[in-house]
């Protein structure tokens, strides 16, 4: 796996910048004293060799790619390496055998006669830097407390630094008809304004009315903290706009609202679904979300993990009258649609659901596990491994990762728009498709 392998200092986890789709394997256990029965001496003599060991085993266990023990005893000798440069350190690292006992030797040697504090060191960034060098690189980290906060907030849509209630000059859980009064004052006090502060407050006050002038956003953010997702418009009387500009929990939720609110209004009979810009999040949307269009326990996709395809079935979702009421369906995509957004985009396209339109996705196609490390080496501190477990597989077989999801009618293309009478009848889902792919995305 590793024939010319090529060790990277591993960089700062920035959540935003490597946004995958999610699985949780459990809430991370009491951080409490390991078994009394180890596989190796070393992992019995040394909590530090125990954790990095147990992470080897999650690795061989979990990663997406089938690897062996030479291949990760060799990195682990390489990462342990540069840790050690790392702490200026000149140990010399050496492994005996590449076996997992081998490995599990080299680390203990690595930390003999070393301070306490300098073994943590070493340990936790042997693993960051192992981590980040399995392909694809950058996807795989170990997180602390606060970085698995962070990415948990971030998954569930939820910005601790945010307060739509203040910034609309309300309590919490105010009435719709208070936040519909705050945002009409507001609003007017400050659309003249031309300081940099009062736009800044306008922004807010807007960012606050998009959550809470919503009934079903704004009950999600007085349970959960979850800010909206799921943006709408109507267009020309025929056409219903639906931005999702990032994927949460709560995303599914507020799309059934969004779509069922549509039953009022049968002249809607052609929906667009814009995911330009969404990077993706938790995977159970694409499976949730495709209930609603093929009912529940019905293929959705597959995964593939260590020469594996594992099929995915459709969620717990019932499956939506109202959709059937949307002849055409279109999805704008764009090279920022990342992840879950791009699986969600394949699937569509699986059925002839919808066709696509604008420009090739990311090709984004890993799924990280979030596993938490049973092993202790800091009271204050609880660990957890973000590992790419699986690769999405897009409706032709092949990987989304390094490949993307290429539209129907790519608006690259210079006579793009004398495409879309193949793909649409509509002349008003035509007209509505042109005037969208020209904006930005309404969030």
């Amino acid at each position: 796996m590793f024939p010319y392998l090529r060790i990277w200092a591993f960089a700062a986890v920035v959540v935003a910048a490597s946004f995958g789709a999610y699985w949780w394997h459990g809430k991370a256990p009491a951080q409490t004293a390991a078994a009394a029965t180890f596989r190796t001496p070393q992992e019995e003599q040394s909590v530090y060799v125990r954790f990095d060991m147990e992470a080897f085993d999650a690795i061989e266990a979990h990663y997406w790619q089938k690897v062996n023990d030479a291949d990760l005893s060799q990195l682990f000798q390489a990462s342990v390496t540069k840790a050690a440069q790392n702490q200026n350190l000149s140990v010399k690292i050496t492994l005996a055998s590449s076996t997992r006992d081998g490995a599990a030797q080299m680390l203990s040697d690595a930390f003999a006669g070393l301070s306490t504090t300098t073994q943590d060191q070493i340990a936790v960034q042997t693993l960051q830097v192992a981590l980040y060098n399995l392909a694809p690189a950058g996807r795989d980290n170990l997180l602390s407390t606060a970085a698995q906060q962070q990415l948990q907030n971030t998954v569930n849509n939820v910005n601790p630094g945010n307060d739509l209630y203040g910034d609309l000059g309300l309590q919490k859980g105010a009435s719709f008809s208070d936040v519909a009064q705050a945002v009409q004052q507001k609003t007017a006090e400050l659309q003249a304004t031309t300081s940099e502060q009062g736009k800044q407050e306008l922004a807010q006050v807007q960012e606050a009315s998009a959550t809470l002038s919503n009934p079903t956003a704004k009950n999600i953010y007085d349970q959960s903290g979850a800010e909206a997702s799921v943006f709408t418009h109507v267009l020309n009387t025929h056409t219903l706009y639906v931005d999702i500009s990032s994927i949460a929990p709560s995303t599914i939720n507020e799309f059934a609202a969004a779509i069922d609110s549509a039953s009022s209004s049968p002249a809607l009979t052609n929906l667009i679904i814009d995911l330009r810009g969404n990077i993706g999040g938790d995977l159970t949307f694409a499976q949730e979300f495709l209930s609603l269009f093929y009912g529940q326990n019905q293929y959705a996709f597959d995964l593939y993990q260590q020469t594996n395809l594992n099929v995915q079935r459709t969620g717990g979702v019932a499956q939506s009258k109202t959709l059937s009421q949307f002849k055409e369906i279109a999805v704008l995509t764009d090279s920022m649609t990342q992840s879950t957004a791009e699986l969600t985009a394949s699937a569509l396209k699986h059925d002839h659901l919808a066709y696509t339109v604008g420009t090739t996705t990311r090709g984004w196609g890993s799924v990280e596990a979030i596993i938490p490390m049973q092993t202790s080496i800091d009271p204050t501190e609880t660990y957890a491994l973000e590992l790419v477990e699986y690769l999405t597989v897009r409706y032709d077989g092949l990987p989304v990762e390094g490949n993307g999801v290429a539209p129907d009618v790519d608006v690259n293309t210079p006579a793009w728009r004398s495409q879309l009478p193949n793909y649409f009848s509509s002349s008003y889902m035509i007209d509505a498709i042109e005037s969208e792919t020209s904006k930005a995305p309404l969030h």
